[in-house]
């Protein structure tokens, strides 16, 4: 598989060629199904007079007043080009685009220019050792995973742009940033959705001030959080004393029912959000525990608590147990490991069966 670059000159009205700058052109080609080619271009924002242009050697000529760096750049495509292709016949039009703005990044970097991608994959790297807001070490392993799924997003949306000028903090402008709150307002995200988006950018060019990065752009302070709008209270499910014991009353419950009935009752003995009940796990390891055994303790007059920190405050919460229905389900055995989506799934099941016949949204 191989990169070439090309270019095609401009017509003027009467339908001659011109000698007018025009776009450098990569091609390149992917196999499909069946096994045959499908040729991708992309334009690399590298502009050329077609007189200043080699076909043969596929560079910019001498007669360009910037030819080396333009060659420069077409070499560093080229480069990149080859590292993405080696073993593969399967590339798609995105990945050609990636190669070229990648390109252009490392440009921006010999320029001390300081890409906001990069940026945030560093400042994303350091979260585990910063001071975090309640005065420890380390952000929460959600925060992480919610910057990580900005930081795709946000690299959707400049990708998307198909300008190779690459956005750095210091050569952003406004109208730019307000059409990525723009983007986000088409692409359905809420208000409140978008409101923490540009928290996040603001961060992170503060974070980059802080850090003596010069020559931030000032326009990062001066980007507006749209308006959000008030969750409304019936959003959230609340259960009634009376409801909660129409659902420890239920038996002959299936297995999953029965399991998801015992720890819903231990939530409400410990007044416990669902991850600091059912735990947190990426890749298959636990981030956060759940509740066990070793969270109960008893005092020398019989009497049970619950010690357990949670998850989004850090804060330690010690909750003494007087309800016999928890006191019950403590001494058999608390509940089997389940999953989020899964115990949400089966509460409304619950509801439904003790005759709770209202909207259940989620529960909490």
């Amino acid at each position: 598989m191989s990169l070439s670059f090309r270019i095609h000159p401009k017509r003027d009205k009467a339908g001659d060629l011109t000698n007018q700058e025009t776009n450098i052109i990569a091609y390149t080609w992917t196999k499909v199904l069946g096994g045959k080619r499908k040729f991708l271009s992309q334009s690399t924002g590298i502009f050329c007079q077609p007189d200043n242009w080699n076909p043969k050697k596929q560079e910019v000529r001498k007669t360009d007043p910037e030819w080396k760096d333009k060659n420069n750049t077409l070499l560093r495509i080229q480069s990149r080009f080859s590292d993405i292709s080696k073993g593969t016949s399967h590339i798609g039009k995105s990945d050609l685009s990636h190669v070229i703005y990648g390109a252009f990044s490392d440009e921006v970097i010999e320029q001390e220019q300081t890409p906001l991608l990069d940026y945030l994959d560093y400042y994303i790297d350091q979260m585990p050792y910063l001071v975090n807001k309640n005065g420890g070490i380390g952000f929460s392993s959600d925060t992480v995973k919610q910057y990580k799924s900005f930081r795709k997003l946000l690299a959707e949306w400049i990708y998307s742009r198909n300008e190779f000028k690459v956005m750095t903090l210091q050569n952003v402008e406004m109208a730019t940033l307000n059409q990525f709150v723009v983007w986000m307002n088409q692409k359905g995200f809420s208000p409140t959705t978008i409101n923490k988006r540009v928290s996040y950018l603001k961060r992170i060019a503060s974070f980059a001030m802080e850090n003596g990065v010069k020559g931030v752009s000032g326009f990062f302070r001066g980007l507006k959080k749209p308006r959000a709008e008030k969750k409304e209270a019936d959003q959230i499910l609340f259960l009634t004393t009376q409801e909660m014991q129409s659902i420890i009353q239920l038996k002959d419950l299936s297995d999953g029912l029965e399991n998801a009935r015992r720890a819903l009752i231990i939530q409400y003995g410990i007044a416990a959000r669902i991850r600091d009940l059912l735990g947190y796990k990426v890749e298959g390891k636990w981030i956060w525990e759940p509740v066990q055994d070793s969270n109960f303790t008893t005092d020398n007059k019989g009497q049970v608590f619950c010690h357990y920190t949670a998850h989004k405050t850090k804060k330690k919460h010690i909750i003494p147990i007087v309800d016999e229905s928890v006191l019950e389900v403590i001494k058999t055995g608390l509940f089997r490991p389940i999953a989020h989506s899964v115990y949400n799934r089966h509460l409304k099941s619950l509801c439904r069966f003790a005759g709770i016949n209202i909207r259940t949204p989620g529960l909490r």
